[in-house]
């Protein structure tokens, strides 16, 4: 699908923009509130990523941190999750994953949230489809070779 066919159909949630500039092999983080992820047995840890957790039907897309840019700047992952969710964890993919998935990946700081330091950081995936053809889409970032971080789990 190029650009133009997705920005004329209706099924896609946000317009497809692909920055081919951010090769395949950089790494993206995508912060995930704690309902995004499942016990895997009978524990409360080790725990999955839901297959819905990239359905995000944000007009602006789905979004994630590059990891470079927050390593350029002495940041790391654990600084994405707020430090009132500890329970949050972060999915860590490629954006050569995303593209596999029919999505594009764009650089763009949230003017939603315009206050965080690293909001520098911050892009979308791009073109994910309305309802069933959109979770079909997005299921597989939530599969290896998705590799799921998590803060330590909190002792009470």
């Amino acid at each position: 699908m190029t650009a133009t066919d997705a920005a004329a159909d209706q099924t896609i949630c946000c317009p497809f923009e692909d920055n081919t500039e951010i090769s395949d092999q950089t790494v993206l983080y995508r912060r995930l509130p704690g309902y995004h992820l499942v016990p895997v047995g009978d524990q409360p840890r080790p725990r999955r990523i839901t297959s819905n957790a990239f359905c995000d039907p944000d007009p602006m897309g789905v979004s994630f941190y590059a990891a470079h840019l927050l390593a350029a700047e002495d940041h790391n992952w654990q600084e994405i999750i707020p430090a009132s969710q500890p329970d949050w964890g972060v999915a860590s993919f490629t954006a050569g994953a995303a593209r596999k998935q029919g999505f594009g990946v764009r650089m763009r700081p949230d003017p939603d949230d315009a206050g965080n330091p690293l909001n520098y950081a911050h892009g979308e995936l791009t073109g994910l489809r309305k309802g069933k053809p959109g979770h079909k889409q997005a299921k597989p970032l939530a599969a290896s070779p998705t590799e799921l971080l998590e803060l330590p789990e909190q002792q009470t």
